[in-house]
């Protein structure tokens, strides 16, 4: 085993280190002597108050001018089942981007399964990008629901034209849902001005807050029913599904509030940088992208724009003769760098590009990495390639 200092690169993934803050604010959450909604007594008021501050500190981050419609949520994946199954009905029509992730890819399976709802797929090109005329032919041919695309790709990097795409899904009279699970932090998103209905991010990712913690915007014209019901929220005996409180209704159940002011805090550290620390990430990306292709090896393949104003910090790649979880592993064995190989969730994607069976390995730049790291990377792949 190898005894370098370890060269994290699976931002992509989850973020390694956390912010400033995140763990002094989980512990404070711990110190607590109750929890938010569950009593008049001090320790849970100043739950309460944790809760509100947290909330508070995301709309902020996200230009939300109502906190009450951003939904604490424990992560993308369960915001996307809760908004999908929440807002679609059975007969309704979906149409929805080729490469998105699993989390959408099968609530919306067991939606069309289960309860007869119709899937209309939108292409991609070349570089993982959504075929905009596509996507409007799909919002022509029928009634339909909802458009579905992610903001950015977990596996390309390809950052989507989701205010183009939001025009059009209201010009047909159809919602805008997106998957911002790797834009959070990468991109600079304001919500409101975003132009979708509902935007789902995780925490653990590039905001840099802790596993278990994720966001969930709703706009406030439209209604969705929640997925998970019993304590919390307003009412009598039953849950008025026609008419949700925000955000109690939501929330069922003790709050996860040490991963909520992770969160929170999390937030606050990225609110005191400025936009030079996203262009130290694209600086770094495009410095592994030009260090990839400096290797000239016929047999690797670099996937998703070129162009680093076009894609967030992540770059995936193949080689023809060595499948890349043995690249992955012996990255890991030989020379500490933490990487990622699969196929990243996104099985349709990998099929639409055609891209190998066995996958990827993917590197994802943070915050904290170095131009070092990067360049000690491309020799380490460089050199078992060679």
């Amino acid at each position: 085993m190898t005894t370098r200092e370890l060269i994290y690169l699976d931002h992509p993934s989850t973020s390694w280190p956390k912010a400033t803050g995140v763990a002094e604010a989980m512990t404070a959450a711990l110190a607590c002597a109750g929890s938010p909604a569950r009593g008049a007594h001090r320790g849970a008021r100043d739950a309460e108050r944790l809760l509100r501050t947290a909330r508070r500190s995301a709309a902020d981050f996200f230009g939300v001018a109502e906190a009450r419609n951003l939904i604490f949520v424990p992560g993308a994946t369960f915001g996307l089942n809760f908004v999908l199954k929440g807002l679609l009905s059975p007969g309704d029509r979906v149409a929805v981007f080729s490469g998105e992730h699993n989390a959408i890819t099968r609530p919306l399976g067991a939606l069309a399964q289960h309860c007869e709802v119709k899937l209309r797929w939108i292409g991609a090109d070349s570089e993982g990008v959504i075929d905009v005329e596509d996507a409007r032919r799909a919002l022509r041919e029928a009634p339909t629901r909802a458009l579905v695309c992610q903001q950015a790709s977990n596996v390309t990097g390809a950052v989507q034209p989701i205010c183009e795409l939001a025009t059009l899904a209201h010009e047909q009279g159809a919602l805008m849902i997106v998957d911002g699970a790797q834009a959070a932090g990468h991109l600079p998103v304001q919500l409101e001005a975003l132009g979708a209905d509902v935007w789902v991010c995780s925490g653990h990712k590039a905001l840099r807050g802790p596993g278990g913690s994720g966001l969930a915007w709703l706009s406030p014209e439209i209604n969705v029913t929640p997925l998970v019901l019993g304590g919390t929220g307003t009412g009598e005996r039953f849950a008025d599904l026609s008419h949700p409180e925000r955000p109690d209704d939501y929330e069922t159940g003790t709050a996860a509030l040490p991963a909520y002011c992770g969160l929170g805090a999390a937030l606050e550290a990225l609110s005191a940088c400025d936009a030079a620390s996203y262009e130290a990430e694209r600086r770094l990306i495009c410095r592994l992208i030009e260090g990839l292709e400096s290797l000239d090896i016929p047999t690797l393949h670099l996937i998703g724009p070129r162009q680093p104003r076009q894609r967030v910090p992540l770059i995936s790649c193949y080689d023809e003769r060595i499948e890349s979880n043995q690249l992955a592993f012996e990255l890991d064995q030989r020379f500490n760098i933490a990487t990622r190989a699969g196929r990243h969730c996104a099985p349709a994607l990998y099929d639409a590009l055609g891209l190998p069976a066995t996958g990827t390995l993917r590197f994802g730049v943070g915050p904290e990495n170095t131009t070092d790291e990067i360049d000690s990377a491309v020799e380490a792949l460089g050199s078992l390639l060679r």
